[in-house]
């Protein structure tokens, strides 16, 4: 319905996600924005990844109450389907799978029950779902060292 309404109208300007895009570039015209230092970019398979494309591109996450994953086995099971199955299974829908560092760090950190963000609440937009979940690792670790010197 985005597609249509936007495509029929030669006056409109919309925001949708890459996957309508991709499957609609027949119909529409991408704008190119301003990536940081590469200039303005084109919507691209690698320009999502390498985190160029920004502010109009961003990962999509789940979160899981941490609490209920330990209590509750179905939604432990979800969750280790998702980590498993993700990089799959969002492209039948067009989105752009997380690189596989990402997969395994974030299985890493359920694994493990370790929660938290390593965004501290502030936006980043010009960060890879890599940088920040290496963070997040790295945030992990120091924490558990910190705690065995106490």
């Amino acid at each position: 319905m985005l597609v249509d309404g936007i495509s029929k109208d030669p006056n409109a300007l919309g925001y949708i996600p890459f996957a309508y895009y991709k499957a609609s570039q027949s119909k529409l015209k991408a704008l190119p924005v301003a990536g940081g230092q590469a200039g303005a970019v084109f919507p691209s398979v690698q320009v999502v990844q390498t985190a160029q494309y920004q502010p109009l591109s961003r990962p999509l996450f789940i979160y899981v109450n941490s609490k209920f994953a330990q209590e509750r086995p179905e939604l432990r099971t979800f969750v280790e389907f998702y980590l498993k199955n993700a990089r799959n299974l969002v492209n039948t829908v067009g989105y752009i799978p997380l690189p596989d560092e990402a997969y395994r760090l974030a299985d890493i950190q359920f694994v493990r029950n370790e929660v938290g963000t390593a965004f501290n609440g502030v936006p980043e937009p010009n960060i890879t779902v890599q940088e920040v979940l290496r963070r997040q690792t790295q945030f992990q670790a120091s924490q558990s060292t910190s705690s065995a010197q106490k």
